[in-house]
C-alpha cells in the first residue's frame, strides 16, 4: 500500500472540514435566533466536528513523513494521536451536550421560528449521511482508523440532527421538554462513540493487538509456502492505518543461510501480497525442532518385499532402496526403487547417493555409507541416521524425528 494513497484520506478530511465549519455556524446562528436548546447541541457537537477532521487532517498528513533515524518505523502513530484526540473532543461534546439539555428539561422554552430550525437540521442531517458514507469508504479503502471513526461520528450526527428534528417538531406541538429528550439521548449516543473511539487508539498506542485474525491470516500463509516446517510467536501490532508484524519460521536445519534467505523472502512476499495492510514483517528462521512436517527417508533393503524387506548395511552396494514419505511421525507413502550403482563397476556409494538426491531424500538410513557416498549425501545436505528398531517400519519413523 503506497504513501500516496494516504493522500485520499487527507482529501476527505479537508471536504469535512470545510462542511462541518459551514454547518457548525449556521446552527449557532439559528440556535440562538430560536432559542432551540436541541439544535444548540447540535451545533456545539458539529462545531467539535471541525476540530475533529482537522486532527484527522494533521494526522495523515504527518503519517506520510519518511522515516529517519529518530523514527525508523515512521510517522504512521500520528494518525493514531490523532484518533485519540478525536475521541477525547467527542467526549467533551457529549458533556457539554449532555448539561445543556438536562438544564433546558428542568427549564424548557419555546421555540422561535420553528421552521428555519427545521430547514437547517434537514440540511444538516443529508450533508452529515453523505459524510459518514465517504469518509467511512475513504477509511476502509486507505486503512485509516481515524478517518473510520470520524465517518462513524458523522453517522452520529446524522441521527442526532434526526432526534433533533422531531425535538423541535414535539416542541411545536406542544411538548417542549421532549426537545431536551432529544439532546440527552444525543449526548449520550456521542459520549459512547467518543469512549468507544479511545479505547481503540490507546490500544493501538500500546501495542496491542487489535486485529487478531491478521495472525492467523499470517501464519496459514507462511505454512503454505515450500521449505517452510512450522510456524511460531507470530505477533502483529497496528500503527495508524498500517500493521507491522513478526514471526519465526522453522526450516530443515540442513538449509543454508542462503536458502533460509530465500524461505523467508518468499514467506514475507507472500504475506505482504496478501494483507497489503502490513507495511513491515520481520521473518526469523530457526532449525525445526522435533520431527519434520514433511520427511523422506531412504532405508537400503535387500529385496523388494515392500516394509517386509530386510536391511542392507551398505548404500552403494544395496540391490534396492525403500524410499518412505512421512508427515507427522506416520508413514504416508512408500514404494522400493531399483539402486542405479549395481550397473556400475566403480563409485558405487557415489552413484547411488545422487540417486537419493535427485529422489529428495531427506535422511539415509546407514551405519556405514562408505566415504564416497556419505561425502555425496552430505554435499547434498541429506542427513544419515544409524538403524532403531525391530522393525522396517519402526526404522523408518525413528530417523524421520531427526
Amino acid at each position: 500500500m503506497g504513501k500516496d494513497i494516504l493522500k485520499k484520506g487527507e482529501k476527505a478530511s479537508q471536504y469535512s472540514t470545510v462542511t462541518c465549519l459551514i454547518l457548525s455556524g449556521l446552527k449557532i446562528i439559528v440556535a440562538v435566533y430560536t432559542g432551540s436548546v436541541a439544535l444548540l447541541a447540535d451545533a456545539i457537537n458539529s462545531f467539535s466536528d471541525v476540530f475533529a477532521s482537522l486532527a484527522v487532517f494533521f494526522g495523515l498528513k504527518f503519517s506520510q513523513k519518511k522515516a529517519n533515524t529518530q523514527f525508523p518505523y515512521g510517522y504512521y502513530k500520528a494518525e493514531t494521536l490523532a484518533s485519540l484526540l478525536v475521541s477525547g473532543l467527542i467526549v467533551f461534546a457529549g458533556i457539554e451536550i449532555l448539561i445543556e439539555s438536562i438544564n433546558a428539561f428542568f427549564s424548557p422554552s419555546v421555540i422561535n421560528m420553528a421552521t428555519h430550525a427545521l430547514v437547517v437540521v434537514s440540511v444538516s442531517a443529508g450533508a452529515y449521511l453523505f459524510l459518514a458514507m465517504y469518509k467511512m469508504k475513504i477509511g476502509e479503502e486507505i486503512g485509516s482508523p481515524a478517518l473510520v471513526s470520524d465517518g462513524k461520528h458523522s453517522l452520529i450526527d446524522t441521527a442526532s440532527s434526526g432526534l433533533v428534528f422531531l425535538g423541535i417538531v414535539s416542541s411545536m406541538i406542544g411538548y417542549p421538554q421532549l426537545e431536551s429528550v432529544a439532546g440527552i439521548i444525543i449526548s449520550g449516543l456521542i459520549i459512547w462513540m467518543g469512549i468507544r473511539m479511545g479505547r481503540y487508539a490507546v490500544l493501538v498506542l500500546l501495542d496491542a493487538c487489535v486485529k487478531p485474525e491478521l495472525i492467523e491470516e499470517t501464519r496459514s500463509i507462511a505454512e503454505a509456502i515450500p521449505g517452510v516446517e512450522g510456524v511460531h510467536s507470530v505477533k502483529m501490532r497496528r500503527s495508524g492505518p498500517y500493521a507491522f508484524g513478526e514471526l519465526h519460521l522453522e526450516t530443515k536445519g540442513t538449509l543454508t543461510v542462503e536458502e533460509g534467505h530465500e524461505v523467508s523472502e518468499k514467506v514475507e512476499k507472500a504475506v505482504r501480497e496478501a494483507i497489503p495492510e502490513i507495511d513491515s514483517l520481520q521473518v526469523h528462521i530457526e532449525p525445526r525442532k522435533g520431527p519434520l512436517k514433511e520427511c523422506i527417508v531412504a532405508v537400503p533393503v535387500t529385496e523388494d518385499q515392500g516394509l517386509e524387506s530386510g536391511i542392507s548395511s551398505h548404500v552403494g552396494k544395496t540391490p534396492y532402496f525403500l524410499i518412505a514419505r512421512v508427515e507427522q511421525g506416520e508413514i504416508t507413502r512408500w514404494n522400493i526403487e531399483k539402486n542405479p550403482s549395481q550397473d556400475k563397476e566403480k563409485k558405487k556409494g557415489v552413484t547411488a547417493a545422487e540417486f537419493l538426491a535427485e529422489m529428495h531424500v531427506d535422511v539415509v538410513v546407514a551405519d556405514d555409507p562408505g566415504k564416497g557416498a556419505l561425502y555425496t549425501l552430505q554435499a547434498n545436505k541429506i542427513r544419515t541416521a544409524a538403524p532403531q528398531g525391530d522393525t522396517l517400519e519402526e526404522i523408518v519413523r525413528h530417523a524421520a524425528r531427526f
